[in-house]
């Protein structure tokens, strides 16, 4: 990962700044993300973030564990593509899992 590129200090691709000094902007950035992807703004809840491959080497046993997490008041964004039933088996959580699971549809 290039840190220079994506330091949140400076990058001009995400609605505010932040830093280890002043966190502030984080927030902002994690209500956006939530509006984006259609899951319920809550400063309260973590979001677990995923970009991959979707292959059947390990996101397969991932998607067990979102179910979980959906269930312990987690959100999770997911990003990805390959592997086109699993994909689709991706693609499904947001109705099962309505303002916790984000997907781009």
């Amino acid at each position: 990962m290039d840190y220079d590129e994506w330091d949140p200090e400076t990058d001009t691709f995400i609605p505010a700044t932040y830093s280890v000094e002043d966190m502030r902007g984080k927030a902002v950035c994690k209500q956006a993300l939530q509006e984006k992807f259609g899951l319920e703004v809550n400063a309260r809840l973590p979001i677990l973030g995923v970009v991959s491959r979707f292959l059947t080497k390990g996101l397969d046993v991932f998607y067990e564990s979102i179910l979980v997490c959906c269930a312990k008041c987690m959100q999770i964004v997911v990003l990805g593509s390959g592997d086109k039933a699993l994909e689709g088996k991706y693609m499904e959580l947001p109705t099962t899992y309505p303002r916790r699971v984000g997907t781009p549809i």
